[in-house]
């Protein structure tokens, strides 16, 4: 993955039209296919070559000013340990890659909030709530 597909990502240039201060959008960054701005490296386990990571780590860590996002960008391994394994099996297999995964363990503690797919709903949940709270008559 390069630059390049980061650039180029469709998703990237709406939230760059309509959310030009990042506030509402949440990163998402594809590993496999591009970078969007949904918030989440969906395919982190892709990461493999240390340049690579380097790129991502300054995207995700909001060293690279261009994709930088209030909201940041969340890191997700979402491989299964076998084809019939439960949403319980998956989310374990995730945290195990990023428990003991060298590349994105040197992430640092502040950045753990990021990582994972249960931080992420986490904080969708949060910012749903906050939306229809912002939103209700009764506030």
């Amino acid at each position: 993955m390069t630059l390049d597909d980061i650039e180029n990502q469709g998703a990237m240039s709406l939230a760059r039209r309509f959310d030009k201060s990042g506030k509402r959008t949440i990163g998402m960054l594809r590993c496999d296919v591009k970078l969007t701005r949904k918030g989440v490296l969906t395919k982190a386990d892709r990461v493999t070559d240390a340049d690579n990571f380097e790129r991502w780590k300054q995207i995700i860590t909001g060293e690279d000013r261009p994709h930088r996002l209030i909201h940041g960008y969340y890191l997700t391994m979402q491989r299964r340990p076998n084809a019939i394994a439960t949403w319980q099996e998956c989310l374990q297999n995730e945290n195990k890659y990023f428990e003991h995964n060298p590349t994105w363990s040197e992430l640092g503690h502040a950045f753990q909030k990021f990582v994972g797919t249960l931080e992420l709903r986490k904080k969708l949940s949060l910012e749903l709530s906050r939306l229809i709270k912002s939103r209700s008559i009764f506030h």
